[in-house]
This record gives C-alpha cells, sequence and structure tokens, in this order.
C-alpha cells in the first residue's frame, strides 16, 4: 500500500538500538556457520591428505604392521578408477619405525607414497615430530624397522607438514614408495594397501559409507586376494562426531539468534507504538483499519530488519576476510586439530539463514501489531 509506505518513511523513530541488535544477531549467525564449514572442510581436507577418503585393504591391515604384500591387478585399478566420484587412487606401502635423536625415542609410522615431489630416501615428516626431538629441513633422519631382523635406513628430511591427525601414537614420515618396497623386498607392483581419494561432493558420512561400499564391492568380485573398504570418517569417528556436534551447536545458535532478535525487534515496535500513539489514533479518526496501521509499523520493522541484516552480512564477511588472509584468532591445535580459527562463507547457506532469521523477526513483529486493536482514538489524539 503506497499509503502505508509513506507514513512509515515519516514516522518518527530512531531504530537505531533496534538495528545494532539485529545486525549483531545476523552477525553471529553468519560467523557460527562459516566457522563451522570452515571446521568442516579444513579437517577433512587433512585427512584426506593423510589418508584418502577410503582405505583399501586386505582383512587385517594397519598402517604400523604394513601387511602382506597386494598385487597391484590393473583390471582391479582400471574398474575403481571408472567408479563415479573416484578422483584418486594412491597405492601406499607402510611400516612400523623408531626415531632416536640425543636419547630421545619416538615411535612413528613409515609410509611410502607416489609422491613425485620427494627424491630417493628424501622424508617430509609431521611438525609434531620435529618439535618432539629437534628435527629440522636438511638433518639427516634415521630410522629402525623392528621385524624379523632390524633394519635401519638413512632418509632426509626434505620438509615439514602440519598433521590433522597428529597424537605421539600414529606420527607419520611420508617418503618415497619405491623406498619402502625395497625395504619390504618387494617388486615395483606389490603394495601394503591403496588410499582412495573422492571429490569434494562425497564428503558427508553418508557418501562415504555409499562409496565404500560401492568399491568393496567391486574389489571382492575380481580376482585376486580380496580388499575390503573402510571409510576415514570410521576409522576417524571420533573427529567425524565432534565435527557433527559443531553443526548441531550451528543450529542452536541460530535458533537463539532468530529468538533474540525477534524479541528485541517486539521490544522496539513496542516503543515505536507507544511514541506513536498520537499518530495511531489520528489514522484511525480518518478512517484507516487497524489492518492498514499495522503495515505501516511492520513496513517500518521490516526497514530495520533489513538494514540491519546488510550491515551484519557486511561485518561478517569482512571478518571472515580478514580471519581468512591472515588467521587473526588462533586455536590450540592439541584440542581443536588447528592452529587457527577456518573461515568458508557458503553463499547458499548464507541466503538460507538470512531468509530464516529475517522471517522470524516479522512474524514476532505480527505480537505487538495486536496493540493497535485496543487504541482508542479519543484517547490519543492531542488537540493543540
Amino acid at each position: 500500500m503506497p499509503g502505508s509506505a509513506f507514513i512509515a518513511r515519516r514516522m518518527r523513530s530512531g531504530g537505531a538500538l533496534a538495528t545494532a541488535l539485529v545486525a549483531l544477531s545476523f552477525f553471529i549467525v553468519i560467523i557460527a556457520f562459516s566457522v563451522a564449514g570452515g571446521f568442516r572442510r579444513e579437517i577433512h581436507a587433512g585427512i584426506r591428505a593423510q589418508y584418502g577418503d577410503i582405505l583399501l585393504a586386505p582383512a587385517g591391515f594397519d598402517y604400523p604392521g604394513g601387511g602382506e604384500a597386494v598385487a597391484a591387478d590393473s583390471s582391479l585399478l582400471s574398474l575403481l578408477s571408472r567408479i563415479e566420484g573416484v578422483r584418486e587412487i594412491r597405492p601406499l606401502v607402510s611400516r612400523g619405525g623408531i626415531v632416536r635423536k640425543e636419547g630421545n625415542i619416538q615411535g612413528v609410522i613409515v609410509k611410502g607414497i607416489p609422491d613425485t615431489t620427494l627424491a630417493p630416501l628424501h622424508a617430509r615428516i609431521p611438525s609434531r615430530l620435529a618439535s618432539l626431538l629437534g628435527f629440522s629441513e636438511g638433518e639427516r633422519l634415521t630410522v629402525w624397522f623392528i621385524g624379523e631382523q632390524v633394519q635401519a635406513r638413512n632418509f632426509t628430511v626434505d620438509a615439514l607438514y602440519e598433521a590433522v591427525v597428529s597424537s605421539d601414537e600414529n606420527l607419520t614420515v611420508l617418503v618415497p614408495l619405491a623406498d619402502m618396497q625395497r625395504l619390504a623386498g618387494w617388486g615395483r607392483d606389490s603394495v601394503s594397501a591403496y588410499e582412495i581419494l573422492l571429490g569434494e561432493r562425497f564428503a558427508s558420512r553418508s557418501a562415504l559409507r555409499a562409496k565404500a561400499s560401492e568399491l568393496g564391492t567391486a574389489a571382492l568380485v575380481t580376482e585376486g586376494e580380496p580388499l575390503f573398504a573402510l571409510p576415514v570418517s570410521e576409522r576417524y569417528a571420533q573427529i567425524f562426531d565432534w565435527l557433527d556436534l559443531v553443526d548441531s551447536n550451528v543450529l542452536v545458535i541460530l535458533l537463539l539468534m532468530m529468538l533474540v532478535a525477534g524479541f528485541n525487534m517486539v521490544s522496539a515496535m513496542l516503543i515505536l507504538m507507544f511514541r506513536n500513539l498520537s499518530t495511531i489514533g489520528m489514522l484511525k479518526t480518518m478512517g484507516m483499519s487497524d489492518r492498514g496501521i499495522s503495515a505501516v509499523f511492520l513496513r517500518r520493522a521490516s526497514r530495520i530488519a533489513l538494514k540491519g541484516m546488510l550491515i551484519g552480512d557486511a561485518a561478517a564477511l569482512l571478518f571472515c576476510a580478514l580471519q581468512g588472509a591472515f588467521h587473526l584468532i588462533a586455536l590450540n591445535p592439541q584440542n581443536y586439530y588447528l592452529a587457527w580459527v577456518p573461515v568458508r562463507v557458503n553463499f547458499a547457506m548464507l541466503l538460507l539463514s538470512n531468509f530464516a532469521v529475517y522471517a522470524a523477526i516479522l512474524l514476532f513483529t505480527l505480537l505487538p501489531c495486536l496493540f493497535i486493536a485496543r487504541v482508542d482514538p479519543a484517547r490519543t489524539v492531542r488537540r493543540d
């Protein structure tokens, strides 16, 4: 209604406090979704970089033990690579070992991978291992492998890397695949297992389980030793449980911010109505219906909510840009797996959350409009 829009623009109301509170609600919601999305992306990316999305291995395989040799079946690899979502099949050979420096001893898992950036007898070690034993790039790293006979290999530390899963029990040293095959006495076609990387859209637990089932079925119908598929979400179930808990907390924050923004807007509208009692009475005497007067205040509430939404979104996006570029807020990686607060802006989720909070605000604003029907024009219209 053009008349209600005109009156809403001319109505006496500061609305600054209500706008600020609504902006704060939108800011908190967008930050919560962005941080939750950032944690899920960074932690999952870190885990899949270390262990892939799905492990395809013989029964009883574990990384420290290494397991028996598996022949690299070209027909199996060709079949697996044609399955939807499979991006990379990464063979590996792993063994448990012991590293010693200046009297300090640490158990490690040495994993051979087909990484062309690693020169022969060079190793990439986790920063946690470097801090425990004092290793730095360019130093010699001697690893003792315990088996039927003790074997020692000297590697050169090529680089350090940050491992998402880096407890002292599973520190993983990355070396060239050929070095580990020679250590085990295997040929170039023998490996311990395969780590399979999937596309980004297969990151959820349900998608990982479905793909593991599909890959495991494909591996079982081929000739050779049967291989079983294990999704990373089951191997590190506690981490994925923690991520699910973060997502649940974000939904709770969304509901709380809806309530806070709604109640703040109710308070602002009641104050606005009390400040404009004479205007309400005058409009009634001029024949405007209660619904028409309510439309005036709803338009005013909508303007306040939209202004607060734009301010809150702009502030949240600015914070995400700064945090993503400079990592302003740090974390303890022993507790949160990462050294900084990650952020990821999902614009589809941003629009959806904006719509949800905005709709909740307008629904709450309908409550004060019931007050308009109780206004008596004869008692509220001021006469000069």
